[in-house]
């Protein structure tokens, strides 16, 4: 009998175990990443509902070209190469961390995203597209506000 009681606390000790551990887990996995919340405006401050959302790594604008002028060739700057195509070569597209989509009220909230910088994009067709960079820190909820835009005409 003596050894039923021994075995059975054992038992209860060991799923306790379990189930604590288990709820640190968790727990610690919710602190892991963090969230963006923002909203979706149009040019005139108006929420915009169904605009597509995507989280992507930071964009960082790269430097601008030097201009080529007599004054940087003589200084050792190259010339560019004839024959050479001046296209932009494709950049390779870049896969979204998370996606989502604004609410009536223009509302998003993306959740499990590591900390870091983003930069969110939200587009809608006929209504343009913006972006804007954020950073996320674990267990925090970084906010944004995205101002579409239409695209100048070329």
């Amino acid at each position: 009998m003596r050894y039923v009681s021994v075995l059975t606390t054992l038992v209860l000790a060991a799923a306790f175990t379990m189930f604590m551990a288990s709820s640190s887990n968790a727990n610690l996995t919710k602190l892991a990443g963090g969230s963006i919340t923002g909203k979706v405006v149009d040019s005139t401050g108006a929420a915009v509902e169904g605009a597509k959302i995507r989280v992507l790594p930071a964009m960082h604008k790269e430097k601008p070209k030097k201009e080529l002028n007599k004054k940087n060739l003589e200084a050792g700057a190259d010339a560019p190469k004839e024959g050479k195509d001046k296209e932009k070569p494709n950049k390779p597209k870049v896969a979204p961390v998370a996606e989502g989509e604004s609410a009536a009220d223009g509302t998003f909230k993306l959740e499990g995203i590591a900390a870091g910088e983003y930069t969110v994009v939200a587009a809608v067709k006929g209504k343009g597209m913006g972006r804007a960079t954020v950073t996320v820190a674990d267990g925090q909820a970084a906010e944004v506000t995205i101002k579409l835009e239409m695209p100048a005409a070329k």
